[in-house]
């Protein structure tokens, strides 16, 4: 986000985020972002034994959802709105199998309040 933040600056907010530097008031070409990511992967490839495989921004994305629900134990909710879906339950349906978080640690704070308050 100190990234996204830097790069905005001060600019209007009817200015595009990544201005083409090819075409004044346009933004980058919708292939542009694969193609910078494939460009960057071969040069990353030069005098590897084992090659990095073709990778996507949408690759990526998959990837950080998957990442962040299955190892690093984020909640779905924050992971939906990271990732900018409309709705909480596009994220459940494609990722929800991923999440770690389950009934079992609410039902054990339960149980702990529950014999609390006994």
């Amino acid at each position: 986000m100190p990234l996204l933040v830097e790069q905005a600056g001060d600019r209007p907010k009817s200015d595009w985020m990544f201005p083409s530097s090819r075409k004044q008031g346009a933004s980058v070409a919708k292939q542009y972002p694969n193609q910078a990511l494939t460009r960057a992967v071969v040069l990353a490839n030069n005098g590897r034994d084992a090659p990095i495989p073709r990778l996507t921004v949408h690759g990526l994305r998959h990837t950080f959802a998957a990442i962040s629900l299955s190892e690093a134990g984020a909640d779905l909710l924050t992971i939906s709105q990271a990732m900018g879906n409309a709705r909480p339950s596009n994220t459940l349906d494609r990722y929800g199998h991923l999440s770690k978080k389950g009934l079992a640690p609410i039902m054990a704070k339960i149980d702990a309040l529950v014999s609390q308050a006994a």
